[in-house]
């Protein structure tokens, strides 16, 4: 009964939640047909920008403020292109940083400037395109794609620095573009990173990316959407503990005039991929990792959540399929994968984006392993309205059921949560609460406790400053209360923690957590500090944390440090140890992992990594050549992701037509 009343008065603040979301005016943009383009050299000399729509009223995304400096865009396009000028004005010319020449490198870490495109109108997600004053070129598909140039489209950019700033100019295909027939106008933002400030510049005024509020870039006349095929095919020979084996692979996907994406994957290899490293930090449960297979990467945005999928659980496929995309406001994918003989799963997910900020959705995952049969089942609503510049407030319900290995029935995990944040973003709160039988266990999802119910909730205070030592802090708190269903305790904390940055990028933060999990009673202080927080190659921080935990003496302390030693050569050093001693004996380990590159120039670079631990070292080496079109190729000496290092070589070449 008090389940059923909790999810009630939560469900009930999901329905009744005001409509004053839809109620807001988009800024219009005049879309201009160039008839003569512009050509591509960093030069606004061309006639064409005189024409051009012109853009120059940005301000700053979190407070909503004049901008320190002054930007000026042009905007145009014609059958083929969309053409992007820009002028960025510095008044400290010698402060520009432009560090990242490597494609999809840090760029966004360098002054920069980006174009974002909703190219379905959506006002939810949007690709984007951002180049520094050196002409390094950024881009994000909307939802994922692996990322080989000719598979996920090419685009060109020129950049150079004058006497009062740098000037750039940009050029995209419509052919790179998703967008479906009949398809009039765009949502667009334009944006610029101004480093010695650390602010971002929007336009128009959609605070930190709130895409509802995108200007409405029309009429087009775009080119008809048709059908295009990309085909992308691997061979992989390699000498692999005194064996020679050869690996051949393929890719191919279909981009349909409705912008729905089909993909299959015949032996993809996800053997040369090198995943993220666990951390040897002490935890009650699995950790969850993030997975960078292009198979799953592809698209990854439209599957449901790895609470529901964690792909991660599919160690090796040997056939894929997936279908997925917008139509109009619905979300749709779907995906199938084989191990034959051992392993199948399906996956389906729906979302009707049914409201601003607000969407519906449903979801299957089915699994079949070794005989054993695993089915998961949910649906969910959310609920939302923006209030003020950087505010919100929300509400959602969900619920999955999932079958039982050998046919023993269903079990059912329940969860509601509703949010505030105030209109200048600064002040938050949060509660949360879940229900969860016990045996749920779906069989390829991340969810590692069940049998237990609760509620938690959070409170947040956040204030940036635009001047003095101070960039910004923020103060946090939660509470979380949850008891086995039987009664008893399954886990009581509380945690609190604060976090401060000055304006020359040093940090701090000091946490204290108090956790009862019987028969433990943990105590934890966690201490750390960071320099250098905005620059990739030169960043490093001290982390701490000591005290109880499982009725013992815990000390854990990590270092990073990041090292541009000359202008090609990155390394990054990471060093952690932890010592726990309980009743049940003294536990140790360590761990040290260092990560190289040297960029013999944008397109052909040498990488490194080595994990060295308590139960082994690895180590690899590997040449990559990744044009903007031809062949990439690949040589790695080990493999980048066994627990010892391996005596193996493999040449890898990857081609897309």
């Amino acid at each position: 009964m008090k389940t059923c009343l909790v999810l009630l008065v939560l469900l009930l603040a999901v329905l009744h939640l005001s409509h004053a979301d839809g109620t807001s005016v988009a800024t219009k943009l005049e879309a201009v047909y160039l008839a003569e383009p512009p050509v591509l050299d960093g030069d606004l000399s061309d006639a064409c920008w005189q024409r051009a729509s012109r853009i120059e009223d940005l301000t700053e995304c979190h407070t909503g403020g004049k901008p320190a400096e002054p930007t000026i865009y042009y905007l145009g396009y014609d059958d083929k292109y969309i053409y992007l000028g820009v002028y960025a004005k510095d008044s400290q010319p010698q402060t520009i940083r432009a560090e990242e020449r490597k494609r999809d490198g840090a760029v966004m870490s360098d002054d920069a400037v980006e174009i974002d495109l909703d190219t379905y109108h959506s006002h939810r997600e949007s690709y984007y395109f951002c180049f520094n004053s050196l002409g390094t070129l950024y881009e994000y598909v909307p939802q994922g794609s692996a990322s080989k140039t000719e598979w996920q489209g090419d685009w060109e950019a020129s950049a150079k620095r004058v006497a009062d700033g740098w000037v750039g100019e940009a050029r995209i295909p419509f052919s790179i573009l998703r967008y479906p027939e009949g398809a009039k106008t765009f949502g667009i933002v334009l944006a610029r990173h101004l480093v010695r400030q650390s602010e971002w510049y929007v336009w128009p005024a959609v605070g930190e990316w709130d895409y509802q509020k995108s200007a409405d870039w029309g009429p087009l006349k775009l080119p008809k959407p048709r059908p295009k095929i990309k085909t992308m095919v691997y061979a992989s020979p390699q000498w692999d503990e005194g064996s020679l084996q050869n690996e051949v692979g393929a890719d191919a996907k279909c981009v349909f005039p409705s912008g729905m994406e089909a993909l299959v994957t015949a032996n993809p290899d996800f053997e040369d991929v090198a995943q993220q490293v666990e951390s040897i930090d002490f935890s009650y449960n699995e950790r969850q990792l993030s997975d960078a297979r292009p198979f799953f990467v592809e698209g990854r945005g439209f599957y449901p959540p790895t609470t529901t999928f964690y792909s991660r659980r599919l160690e090796d496929i040997d056939f894929g399929a997936k279908y997925f995309g917008r139509v109009r406001d619905y979300r749709l994918a779907f995906l199938d994968a084989w191990d034959f003989g051992h392993e199948h799963t399906t996956v389906a997910n729906w979302c009707w984006d049914y409201r601003p900020y607000s969407s519906a959705s449903v979801l299957a995952v089915l699994n079949e392993k070794e005989g054993q049969f695993n089915a998961q089942y949910g649906a969910g609503i959310s609920r939302g309205e923006k209030v003020g510049l950087q505010g919100s407030r929300s509400a959602s319900i969900n619920g999955y059921s999932t079958t039982v290995p050998g046919g023993s029935g269903t079990r059912q995990r329940w969860n509601a949560g509703a949010g505030y944040q105030t209109g200048d973003g600064n002040d938050s709160m949060n509660v949360y609460y879940e229900r969860v039988d016990e045996g749920f266990a779906p069989a390829v999802a991340y969810f590692p406790e069940n049998g237990y119910e609760g509620w938690q909730a959070s409170a947040g205070h956040y204030k940036s400053f635009r001047s003095g030592p101070l960039r910004e802090y923020n103060l946090y708190a939660n509470v979380l209360q949850r008891n086995n269903l039987d009664g008893g305790i399954h886990e009581h904390s509380w945690y609190a923690s604060g976090y401060l940055s000055t304006r020359n990028w040093w940090s701090g933060s000091v946490a204290y957590s108090a956790t009862q999990r019987p028969p433990y009673h943990d105590r934890v202080w966690s201490l750390s500090t960071s320099w250098n927080e905005n620059e990739k190659y030169r960043g490093g921080g001290v982390y701490t944390s000591f005290g109880t935990r499982q009725g013992g003496d815990y000390r854990y302390f990590s270092l990073s440090q990041g090292f541009k030693l000359t202008s090609k050569l990155a390394l990054t050093a990471y060093a952690s140890w932890l010592s726990l001693d309980t009743e049940e004996g003294h536990t140790s380990d360590r761990q040290f992992m260092a990560t190289g590159n040297y960029d013999l120039d944008p397109e052909h670079t040498v990488s490194m990594r080595l994990v060295d631990g308590s139960d082994g070292t690895n180590a690899y080496l590997a040449y990559s050549q990744r044009l903007r079109r031809g062949m990439d190729l690949y040589v790695i000496l080990g493999d980048p992701n066994a627990e010892k290092t391996q005596d193996r070589v493999a040449l890898k070449s990857v081609w897309a037509f």
